[in-house]
């Protein structure tokens, strides 16, 4: 505290004047008071505009969280758009390309209606977290119909695939060493018998020993001697399809024995009910004998297959 000084007439000269400790007192508290109350209004002002160091802590921490959060949430509508797009071109191009049935309004919607969905404790009274977690929980039932119709796909397409490599789709012969095909399928004249008979296959005149392939992938169900066949194989290729290959020198497989589409099975000859050497080529759907030479175009160029029915022109007679 500054020393001060009063001007005393008597020695007309000015002396120092010392306070009283009480007055040393009153002016330290008075002091004092006003820096307590500058210090208060202080910290109010920077409560009121920063908060707590905690509150702060806090307040940063929520701020991160919002920003993920806002993250989780733009990428889940992202997620939710690639699935729609994703079930959109499954139901449109590839369920309608395997025929398939396509999937239902419900089910491309999956998890969107029916009963409340049941929430955790920690999320029911928060909006945001709510509105969240059901949009969570409805992505994960339509990622488990695209799943679902993905194994589908995958079973179809498989199924499909199996089923064409498994359908007799090649001639059973080469072409090369063909000499004459007999289209008399149906009903006949027996070359040897005499009278009209069904003549269930078709006839291709090859020399004796020719290779004989099989045209489909499949299981040998029979491969045996009968009377009127002679030496004949059965395959089963499933999907309902069967083809029977007749009147061999020999058959090189045996039953139960699978074999694939291109496969030697026997070599062409001369047995069973015959007049000369060639194989007897019959394929069956459901148990129903069908055309054979309806198969072929599949395996043969427009002008191979005009020359192959041309040739057939030219054999007016079954060989069997």
């Amino acid at each position: 505290m500054k020393l001060q000084y009063r001007y005393n007439p008597d020695t007309c000269r000015f002396e120092p004047v010392h306070p009283s400790p009480t007055a040393w007192m009153r002016r330290l508290l008075v002091v004092s008071l006003l820096s307590a109350c500058g210090a208060f209004g202080f910290f109010l002002i920077y409560t009121r505009h920063f908060g707590f160091p905690a509150e702060q802590r806090l307040a940063a921490e929520n701020a991160h969280y919002r920003r993920q959060w806002h993250f989780i949430n733009t990428e889940l509508g992202k997620s939710e758009q690639r699935l729609s797009a994703l079930l959109m071109r499954d139901n449109t191009n590839y369920r309608l390309m395997l025929d398939l049935a396509p999937l239902s309004p419900d089910q491309l919607k999956a998890g969107s209606g029916g009963a409340p969905v049941p929430l955790p404790e920690d999320v029911q009274h928060y909006d945001e977290l709510k509105a969240s977690y059901i949009r969570l929980l409805q992505l994960q039932h339509r990622l488990e119909v695209a799943r679902q119709s993905f194994d589908e796909l995958h079973e179809e397409a498989d199924r499909k695939n199996r089923m064409k490599e498994s359908r007799p789709a090649i001639q059973p012969v080469d072409n090369r060493e063909l000499s004459r095909l007999h289209t008399t399928f149906g009903l006949r004249m027996h070359p040897i018998f005499g009278v009209l008979m069904d003549h269930k296959g078709l006839d291709f005149a090859l020399p004796k020993g020719s290779p004989v392939y099989a045209t489909g992938n499949g299981r040998v169900s029979q491969a045996h001697y009968s009377p009127s066949y002679g030496n004949v194989v059965y395959i089963d290729h499933g999907f309902g399809y069967e083809t029977r290959y007749a009147h061999l020198q020999k058959f090189i497989v045996h039953p139960g024995q699978y074999v694939q589409r291109g496969q030697i099975i026997g070599y062409v000859g001369n047995t069973g009910v015959s007049v000369s050497p060639h194989l007897h080529y019959e394929v069956y759907y459901r148990g129903v004998a069908v055309n054979p030479i309806h198969f072929f175009q599949r395996d043969l160029s427009s002008e191979e297959y005009l020359k192959l029915i041309e040739r057939a022109g030219q054999a007016p007679h079954s060989l069997d």
